[in-house]
């Protein structure tokens, strides 16, 4: 492994159903755009409340989606500037998955009751287009953060101004860049 990270296993299982893990088993939940694919609230209700049960005391939480657009005329405007250059079965789901999400006020409930009472929710200035979730230490470690800077480095001029306009909309919030 380039990291010689040898404490990570990868398996697939139901966000809203982790009882093959055991409570307080893990140090850190993550989760990047997938929270909008949940059907309802009740969804994300049931997988938040797993996620607090299977986090150790003092773990960590990140958990990152887009967030209710309150116009349809937003949700154009967002697929429009992430559609250059792209299939348009690419957009198609992004459109799709912007309609799909969750609302701030919606994550700021559902993490309030049960999440730990330290849990913050960002969301992006003027429009609630990327709404991140956080519980625990927010340092990253040297050896990740460089990482990061790697993967930023390859990426395309336009996700490259994509990475830097979020961070400009949620350094008013509060919430800061690892990058």
């Amino acid at each position: 492994m380039r990291l010689q990270i040898s404490n990570v296993e990868l398996r697939l299982a139901d966000m809203t159903q982790l009882g093959d893990f055991h409570d307080g088993s893990f140090n850190a939940v993550v989760s990047s755009m997938a929270l909008h694919h949940l059907p309802d609230l009740e969804s994300l209700d049931q997988t938040f409340l797993e996620v607090n049960r299977i986090l150790r005391p003092g773990g960590a939480i990140y958990l990152s989606d887009f967030g209710r657009l309150k116009s349809a005329e937003s949700v154009d405007y967002f697929a429009s500037r992430a559609a250059d250059g792209e299939e348009q079965a690419l957009i198609d789901d992004y459109v799709q998955s912007l309609h799909a999400a969750f609302s701030r006020k919606e994550f700021e409930a559902a993490a309030k009751r049960h999440l730990s009472k330290l849990a913050r929710v960002y969301s992006t200035i003027g429009t609630p287009l990327g709404v991140v979730i956080r519980v625990g230490d927010s340092r990253i470690p040297t050896l990740v953060r460089n990482e990061l800077n790697k993967v930023f480095s390859k990426l395309p001029a336009a996700r490259k101004s994509d990475v830097s306009q979020l961070k400009l909309f949620f350094l008013p919030g509060g919430l800061r860049s690892a990058l």
